[in-house]
């Protein structure tokens, strides 16, 4: 028995933890309504925002021991990773922002980075190395 469990426990640890990327149709929405005085008036916007696959190619070379999946329920840890372009950060703010949770849905990581190349790197030390409470 306790043969299997240090086997299961060395199997585990080769595939390495599993993690979901955002799926890439969510929908960002926006919009509102207003009413005063018989008069109404509002107005909606949605979209699909795409995850890029630069993200996930970046993922997966800063870290290969990681299984990113499209699978949400069979994944260890999910990220949410918003990218924007330098005109969308008001000139100023970063490009990449990032949050990293346990498949419980605990915040394990928030982070920001200007380049792609970055973000992926902390995202994988996140994963890699959860800081213990």
């Amino acid at each position: 028995m306790f043969l299997q469990i240090i086997i299961a426990a060395l199997l585990f640890q080769a595939a390495g933890p599993r993690v979901f990327v955002v799926d890439k149709d969510s929908w960002q929405e926006s919009g509102g309504f207003t009413a005063a005085n018989s008069t109404a008036s509002g107005s909606y916007h949605s979209g699909v925002r795409h995850i890029s696959t630069e993200q996930i190619k970046s993922l997966n070379q800063a870290c290969p021991s990681v299984t990113i999946t499209a699978d949400q329920k069979s994944s260890d840890f999910i990220v949410v990773w918003d990218t924007k372009t330098w005109a969308e950060t008001s000139w100023s703010g970063h490009q990449n922002e990032y949050v990293v949770y346990s498949q419980k849905g605990d915040v394990i990581y928030t982070g920001a980075a200007h380049k792609i190349s970055n973000a992926a790197k902390d995202i994988c030390k996140a994963i890699i190395q959860p800081k213990k409470k």
